[in-house]
């Protein structure tokens, strides 16, 4: 299962981005689109809209998050919303800045 879903992970992003995987411009792509989503996220939390405005920080945060991923492991990122367990294939260790308390 883990091997159908990397090729339909691939073909969906080529239909997006190109037929080539062009790592700098799959980073760019991320950013850019993070970066419309914080202007958003921004907009909805000035109008009081505090559930929207969380939702599209999260969005934010995944974006970026799948960008670092590319950069990190010079794939395409998983198609998953989980910010965990993106960092845990991206290998980024949370461990030492999980303790809020």
């Amino acid at each position: 299962m883990e091997n159908s879903y990397l090729c339909l992970n691939e073909i969906v992003y080529q239909y997006y981005m190109d037929d080539t995987f062009d790592k700098n411009r799959l980073i760019q792509h991320w950013i850019e689109s993070s970066e419309n989503d914080f202007k958003a996220m921004i907009d909805l939390y000035q109008t009081k809209n505090n559930n929207w405005a969380l939702f599209m920080g999260h969005l934010v945060i995944e974006k970026l998050l799948k960008a670092l991923y590319v950069k990190i492991k010079g794939d395409y990122p998983p198609m998953i919303h989980d910010l965990r367990r993106l960092c845990e294939k991206a290998d980024i260790n949370l461990a030492c800045h999980s303790k809020f308390y």
